[in-house]
């Protein structure tokens, strides 16, 4: 039986209640009436009756009378008995009534007891179901939130992705941008400097002047100074390098090898330019001769074995009795390299093929 039929029921019951609450009031009515009719005709047939033995006493001449009184008495009796009778239906039928009052009774609190039940176990449904939404709302808000903070990780996974291809993209641009600067550079360079095929003229250099022409001679020196460190165990050598042409001829575009004993200590600092310097355009045309490195794969191999080779920035033509120089350079020197460190210098002239060794060289004993 579900909650709506057991309302109905428990609704009809209630009317039925009603009804027989009246109705047992109605027959308790009837049976005070009855009953206090009853005591009436009892008093009344006691006193008829009590009349009745005065009358007997009199004399014969009162015979109606008493005849007269029997009859009253009788009549009274009867309606007395019918009284009873009627007395006693009237109680049966007020024990059936409170019976059933009772009955109806009964099974209305066992109803109501049915309905409390059930109106607890709502109640607890209600509540559960309540916790349960609140559960589901918050399982919806966790589940939600993980969501959230999954699409948070997967955008911050592709905003670092992002990151990482547009820095990837950056370099390749500055690649590129540096690649175009190089290519830019070497487009702005003379011809001599762009095809530079020293590797192909030079033989190797000679601890003598090249034989040959009288007419070409040139004279090279160092003019430079030693700085000691506090710990005398690493110096500093700050120098300028002179060639003089004292020929009758002049002379073109020489190169300039200095070698380095031990080979480790090969390393020149100072206003001779480098490729990087040059393609950034940091070019101090304030000088006026002007140098750079030659920095081919031949010169890495030539470095390697000790020796940094060096040209003229432009077409250089040194005339007869005209001097030019390589101006503050530095070097370092560590006596971790070597105790005897020694520093040459020669001259190529690649277009007349004249090599000269200049006439002193660098000699520290640290």
């Amino acid at each position: 039986m579900n909650a709506s039929d057991l309302k109905t029921n428990y609704s009809s019951l209630l009317m039925k209640k009603q009804y027989y609450q009246k109705k047992a009031l109605d027959v308790e009515k009837t049976l005070i009436f009855t009953e206090e009719k009853v005591s009436s005709l009892q008093s009344e047939i006691h006193l008829l009756k009590k009349e009745l033995k005065q009358l007997e006493s009199i004399t014969e001449g009162h015979n109606a009378e008493k005849k007269n009184a029997k009859r009253v008495i009788t009549h009274l009796e009867n309606e007395i008995e019918h009284l009873q009778k009627q007395l006693i239906d009237i109680k049966n039928e007020y024990d059936i009534v409170n019976k059933e009052k009772s009955t109806l009774l009964e099974e209305l609190d066992e109803k109501e007891r049915v309905i409390n039940e059930l109106v607890l176990k709502q109640k607890a449904l209600e509540n559960e179901v309540n916790e349960l939404n609140v559960r589901e709302t918050e399982m919806k808000e966790d589940e939600n939130k993980m969501i959230i903070q999954q699409y948070q990780e997967q955008i911050k996974g592709f905003e670092m992705l992002l990151k990482e291809v547009q820095d990837e993209i950056n370099k390749k641009e500055q690649e590129i941008e540096g690649y175009k600067s190089k290519i830019a550079s070497l487009q702005k360079q003379p011809s001599f400097l762009a095809n530079d095929d020293l590797p192909n003229h030079y033989n190797g250099l000679e601890d003598k002047n090249s034989a040959g022409n009288s007419n070409q001679m040139a004279v090279a020196y160092f003019n430079y100074a030693v700085i000691f460190n506090q710990d005398q165990r690493s110096c500093v050598v700050r120098s300028d390098f002179y060639m003089k042409n004292v020929g009758t001829v002049e002379l073109h575009d020489p190169y300039i090898c200095f070698r380095f004993f031990p080979y480790v200590a090969a390393e020149i600092k100072g206003k001779i330019m480098s490729m990087d310097r040059l393609e950034t355009g940091k070019i101090q045309n304030s000088e006026k001769h002007q140098w750079m490195f030659i920095e081919n794969e031949w010169a890495k191999k030539a470095k390697e074995r000790g020796e940094i080779w060096v040209k003229s920035l432009n077409k250089m033509t040194i005339s007869p009795g005209e001097e030019v120089s390589i101006d503050q350079f530095q070097f370092l020197l560590d006596r971790n390299m070597s105790d005897n460190i020694n520093v040459q210098a020669f001259i190529y002239c690649k277009q007349q093929d004249y090599k000269c060794k200049s006439s002193n060289q660098i000699t520290l004993n640290i």
